[in-house]
């Protein structure tokens, strides 16, 4: 598959999981956790995490390994809070099984975790963007933090694509958290 055909593969899944993640967050407010989708998310939160963990994780690895894409001191911190939210959710998965909330336990790690790749994503972007002057020591590799080597439909890069899955794993995990403190 050609790097440009994966770059619409991927941003299309991105731009998708955020339109799911935006209509999600609609609903709660609109309806509140108790509605049957709600309740449908929390039951399912542990595979849902793996699975945008792990697409993540092979998204990343398939940029940098197949097209050979060297990862900048960013990009390198971003999967740093990444991978391990991966692990947990397996092993999570593994032990608990697809609806036990004995696993959401897990939720208290991999949240915190999203949540700061989160942030270090959007520093990443204000970067990319020149929001935030470089200091010049952003480099890795040879590559620098606010070079923009892949930009798909003419906004979303790697930062960016981040940034949406970060946010929707730190809503998932809030939503599990939330849930299981009124429950």
């Amino acid at each position: 598959m050609s790097l440009e055909n994966f770059n619409t593969l991927v941003g299309i899944g991105t731009i998708g999981i955020g339109f799911l993640t935006l209509c999600l967050l609609v609903l709660y407010i609109v309806m509140g956790r108790k509605s049957m989708i709600m309740r449908s998310i929390i039951d399912h939160a542990l595979p849902i995490g793996f699975f945008i963990g792990l697409s993540a994780m092979i998204g990343s690895l398939t940029y940098s390994e197949i097209y050979h894409l060297p990862p900048c001191l960013f990009c390198w911190w971003q999967r740093i809070f990444l991978y391990p939210q991966t692990i947990l959710f397996g092993i999570a998965l593994y032990r608990h099984g697809i609806k036990n909330s004995l696993g959401y336990d897990i939720f208290n790690y991999a949240t915190l975790l999203a949540l700061i790749g989160t942030i270090i994503s959007a520093y990443h972007i204000f970067l990319q963007e020149g929001i935030i002057a470089s200091t010049g020591k952003c480099l890795q590799n040879g590559v620098s933090c606010t070079t923009i080597d892949i930009q798909v439909f003419g906004f979303l890069t790697i930062p960016m694509m981040a940034f949406i899955l970060g946010i929707t794993l730190s809503l998932l995990g809030i939503l599990v958290l939330t849930h299981k403190k009124n429950a």
